[in-house]
């Protein structure tokens, strides 16, 4: 036992102090990262939540201008007897659409209704004369008669309140006040929409995974993971605000002069977000809120803990291995048992990895198939990007050219303003159907192509169109090449045969034209030429470039020989082809000549009707 402990003792001493020591850092790095994430998936919800607030509140501005448009347009026309009958029609037409808004009003310049339109479940109601409210007493109100002509107020978020009595269930709303001027620029009253803030706030909670929060410029909760806690300040609760529970944090939100920042506390790391009015218009006058996030304390807990039982059992199970080995080795009667288990070990090793070798040329192969039709994509989505991005420009110019028009409608509208518009239109959608329409054709080449290298079907079809086909999916990879292709395909040769394959096998022989036979920006040729004998078709591509080194002819049908492996060349793409030709087309591939300086043609013999047996290898040929 003492000679063991002698011996074994300078083995396994070290590794109790390395395996403790590496377990422990990894585990710190590990939880480290994972607690970054956690903290990023907040920091993502919270902008998510932000996103939702500044797009109900552009939204909720823009529709108000609407509405002050037509009111300045109906009542501001002394000729307009019917202005304000007409207003209400398009109110009540406004509040049927947007079920988001729960009412609509037009007041005086003393706040007195004179159009109110309610929302009661499905139904839009209109308040009769009796009906009608003097306002005078409500903020909003006051806020908005101090608006400018070109601005509009948005009300804090609160709890809507009707004849002094706050409505149940609680209706969180958004006010959104302008000022209706007539063409003197006299006053002419108020628009007030109510917006229903509740779906805000439901997806504003779901968002943020029950730890995220909305607070208003005072403090209080508009959204809190305690229903409690939200709108204390209108519910006589004003011990329920963030700035008296946690007034660090507080401070060191409203005290920051950027957006957005962090505040790590005793019990928490919290994030936040603030959120001006200002960040929709600069003419919208209104309030600023906060968006609170924190990570969850359950969530950080079972972190830590699933990190430290994974990290302790690996420790523990690394420590237990390396005694193990250790005792092994101090056992002498072990040894040669153990060099026994070693060789057998290294022997199935070897084994397997002969079998790898064995096999990684067929899955080179399938990558290589991949390869080529991840290079149709790539050229695909390379075409696909100019008539798209002319499609996208033209859509902007008549989004420009309709804008115009509502200035010129909201101006007074002349027969030439309708007329320009018209002829502009037209001209934009003749350009935008060019573009789509080409992108369409484009696309429609690209599925037949894929199509037919996904599923390697027999068809029939024209040898001339499927060149074209694969000249035009490559076209980005060679259009910007001082290389010419020339084509010499008789159009009547058609084929009873297998598209995908013999399309791939046309790329291949393209490609390495254009990769091998010219070089450092040389100039060229190359010919696709294909004539039919009988019931046989013999199709070359020559080029006159540098043409095959002398030495290397003989082996470029050999699996992974390539002479630009330096490139990225994996030497499987002739390889490949005549497996092609011959397993699924029935025909041949050879090298027709080449000599250096010379150029390169290759030869495929083929069948116009492919045999009907394919093996499983070809039946594969295009995955």
């Amino acid at each position: 036992m003492r000679t063991l402990l002698r011996i074994g003792a300078p083995l396994i001493l070290p590794w109790w102090i390395v395996i403790p020591a590496i377990t422990w850092l990894v585990y710190e790095l590990r939880l480290e990262r994972d607690l970054e994430r956690l903290e990023q998936q907040t920091v993502e919800s919270m902008a998510q939540a932000n996103d939702i607030i500044v797009d109900s509140i552009r939204q909720l501005w823009l529709d108000s201008r609407m509405i002050t448009r037509v009111a300045a347009t109906q009542l501001g026309n002394p000729a307009a007897t019917e202005g304000q009958s007409v207003l209400a029609s398009v109110m009540n037409d406004f509040m049927q659409t947007h079920p988001r808004y729960t009412q609509a009003r037009l007041l005086d310049t003393g706040c007195k209704e004179r159009i109110r339109f309610d929302r009661r479940g499905d139904l839009i109601l209109q308040a009769t004369e009796k009906d009608l409210q003097d306002k005078s007493d409500r903020y909003y109100c006051r806020e908005t008669l101090s608006v400018q002509a070109d601005q509009a107020y948005l009300s804090p978020l609160d709890l809507n309140v009707e004849r002094g009595e706050i409505v149940l269930p609680h209706e969180p709303t958004l006010r959104i006040g302008t000022r209706v001027f007539g063409p003197d620029g006299e006053a002419l009253g108020l628009i007030v929409l109510n917006f229903n803030a509740g779906d805000i706030l439901a997806t504003f909670s779901r968002s943020g995974g029950g730890q995220m929060s909305l607070l208003n410029d005072e403090g209080y909760w508009l959204a809190s993971q305690d229903p409690a806690d939200s709108f204390g300040f209108m519910l006589e609760r004003p011990d329920r605000r963030i700035s008296l529970t946690q007034p660090d944090l507080w401070q060191a939100m409203t005290n920051s002069s950027a957006v957005a920042g962090h505040v790590k506390t005793s019990e928490s790391l919290w994030l936040y977000r603030r959120l001006p009015a200002v960040q929709v218009s600069t003419t919208l006058k209104g309030p600023t809120w906060y968006i609170a996030g924190h990570l969850d304390p359950a969530k950080r807990d079972a972190l830590v803990q699933e990190q430290a039982w994974q990290h302790v059992l690996l420790g523990g199970l690394a420590l237990m291995v390396v005694t193990a080995l250790a005792a092994m080795l101090t056992q002498r009667d072990a040894r040669q048992a153990r060099t026994s288990a070693a060789l057998a070990a290294a022997n199935i090793r070897l084994r397997e990895s002969l079998e790898r070798l064995e096999s990684s040329l067929d899955e080179r192969v399938r990558s290589e198939k991949l390869a080529s039709l991840g290079l149709l994509v790539a050229g695909v989505a390379h075409e696909l990007n100019t008539p798209l991005g002319g499609a996208m420009l033209t859509s902007t110019q008549l989004e420009d050219e309709l804008r115009t028009l509502e200035q010129a409608y909201a101006a007074g509208l002349r027969q030439s303003d309708i007329q320009r518009h018209i002829e502009r239109s037209q001209e934009g959608l003749q350009l935008l159907h060019r573009n789509l329409d080409r992108a369409g054709r484009l696309i429609s080449r690209f599925k037949g192509v894929a199509s037919d290298r996904a599923t390697s079907e027999r068809s029939r079809f024209t040898l001339r169109e499927t060149v074209d086909d694969i000249l035009a999916l490559i076209h980005s990879e060679t259009k910007h090449s001082p290389i010419r292709v020339t084509v010499d395909v008789d159009e009547s040769i058609v084929m009873d045969s297998y598209p995908g394959p013999l399309g791939q096998v046309i790329q291949n022989l393209v490609q390495n034209a254009f990769r091998h036979g010219f070089r450092n920006g040389a100039t060229g040729t190359i010919v696709i030429t294909a004539r039919r004998a009988g019931d046989e078709v013999t199709l070359t591509v020559e080029d006159d470039g540098g043409g095959i080194p002398q030495g290397a002819q003989a082996r470029i049908w050999d699996p992974f020989f390539t002479t630009a492996r330096s490139s990225g060349g994996t030497g499987l793409g002739l390889h490949l082809s005549q497996q092609l030709v011959g397993n699924v087309l029935g025909g041949k591939l050879e090298l027709a000549h080449s000599a250096p300086g010379e150029g390169t043609c290759m030869r495929l013999t083929m069948p116009c009707t492919a045999p009907e047996h394919v093996t499983e290898e070809a039946s594969t040929g295009a995955t």
